[in-house]
């Protein structure tokens, strides 16, 4: 999906960032993976999306995730077993529980697959004074993070869908509660890198994962030379342009 669009290069994914962002991600090499319940749409990772129904292979799942709940005795963890299972009112907000925890101790961070969209530039780029990194989505994905097992990148999918059954095909569920976002944010173009069950916040990301800088168009040209100075002390390979207004649009040209 990430090359439908004819006005962007093959396999690149994009992030629109202030100054200071920009200079923290290239001086450290780490990426920002927020979690979700942290992000601007209060409807991202809608568990609601989610069904859990009973069946032979779900309750095996049940069985998994019920082995991590703590009860005195043995026997009060045989009752409140059969209590839950029984009970759907019960068995619904275990699972739900069970999701949330999962969404805590998840983190996204997000790339879009334009670079050219005048309303991100104004949100996410400071008003057109920051930059917009280009990345390389083709790199393979066990070598974007340093120092953790693939995330999984997923695009964000913006029709309205049934609900799906979490139980019989968890990675589906996953990707569905993950990708899932209203018609209004379709703007955004989204692309997530998701890494699942781990808080870490700040992320090393392999230095070849990031291939160029778009430099606003309000961007000065001292601010220009010092993150490219910046990039090339750390021994980044890049590629630089800037956005240039041209009466009601924006193009880009190398620099």
């Amino acid at each position: 999906m990430i090359d439908e669009y004819k006005f962007i290069p093959k396999g690149k994914i994009y992030q629109y960032r202030s100054i200071d962002t920009c200079k923290k991600i290239l001086n450290n090499g780490t990426l920002f993976f927020e979690n979700p319940r942290n992000f601007n749409d209060p409807f991202d990772c809608n568990i609601s999306i989610l069904k859990f129904s009973r069946s032979q292979i779900a309750e095996n799942e049940f069985k998994k995730a019920f082995a991590d709940v703590k009860v005195a005795t043995r026997e009060q963890k045989r009752k409140l077993y059969r209590d839950i299972w029984n009970d759907d009112k019960k068995y619904s907000e275990f699972w739900h529980r069970v999701i949330e925890r999962k969404i805590n101790a998840s983190g996204v961070t997000c790339f879009s697959k334009r670079y050219d969209n005048t309303l991100m530039w104004s949100y996410y780029g400071d008003k057109h004074k920051g930059v917009c990194l280009e990345f390389d989505a083709e790199l393979d994905i066990k070598k974007i993070l340093i120092d953790y097992t693939p995330g999984m990148f997923i695009n964000v999918d913006y029709t309205k869908k049934e609900q799906i059954e979490y139980n019989f095909d968890r990675k589906e569920g996953v990707i569905h509660l993950f990708s899932n976002k209203s018609k209004d944010w379709e703007h955004e173009e989204e692309v997530r890198l998701t890494v699942i069950g781990r808080k870490d916040r700040y992320l090393r990301f392999n230095p070849s994962f990031i291939t160029g800088i778009i430099f606003g168009c309000r961007m000065e040209e001292s601010e220009i030379d010092e993150i490219k100075f910046l990039a090339e002390s750390k021994n980044y390979r890049l590629k630089y342009s800037k956005g240039i207004k041209d009466k009601y649009e924006l193009k880009f040209k190398d620099i």
